[in-house]
């Protein structure tokens, strides 16, 4: 059955993608690892299954990292601008506009209705970020360093791309 859902996920993605004229490369992260007391024979209540989903940074992530590295790069730019971000959820007034970064998952996992790190290896690094330019949404979503065009912009020929993540 999760088999099933997974692979109409990735197919409807794959579909809403090249419809919208977007390339995208489609890749099988592999099914999420369960703690060991987690009860494999229980079944999420439909208010589960259906719930807003919420994103949990473990403990010993917390405050560790605060600066995040992106690059961004508008219409007509040559070349992509480098810029540091405070890891903070504020956002941040920059020539490209208001952008805000938070939440960094350095193994992103998705187990039912929780986002959060399955680990502090760097396995899947994402970052959730917001960006708004001439107050238009161009992006609203996670990251991810690894794979950086899976989730496209919002406004043609921007571009939000996360390098990494900075201790202070």
């Amino acid at each position: 059955m999760a088999r099933s859902a997974r692979f109409l996920a990735l197919s409807l993605a794959t579909t809403l993608l090249l419809a919208c004229g977007e390339q995208a490369e489609v890749v099988e992260l592999g099914p999420p690892e369960k703690p060991a007391e987690h009860d494999t024979l229980a079944t999420p209540s439909a208010a589960e299954a259906e719930g807003p989903r919420q994103v949990v940074v473990p403990a010993a992530l917390r405050g560790k990292y605060t600066r995040a590295t992106m690059t961004v790069q508008l219409p007509g730019m040559a070349t992509a601008a480098t810029i540091e971000l405070p890891l903070n959820g504020v956002p941040q007034a920059t020539d490209y506009g208001t952008l805000l970064v938070r939440d960094y998952l350095p193994a992103f996992m998705i187990n039912g209705n929780t986002i959060t790190s399955d680990g502090l290896e760097e396995q899947n690094p994402a970052l959730w970020a917001e960006w708004q330019r001439d107050g238009k949404p161009v992006f609203a979503g996670w990251l991810f360093r690894d794979y950086p065009t899976l989730n496209p912009m919002a406004l043609p020929e921007h571009q939000l791309t996360f390098i990494a993540v900075n201790q202070e």
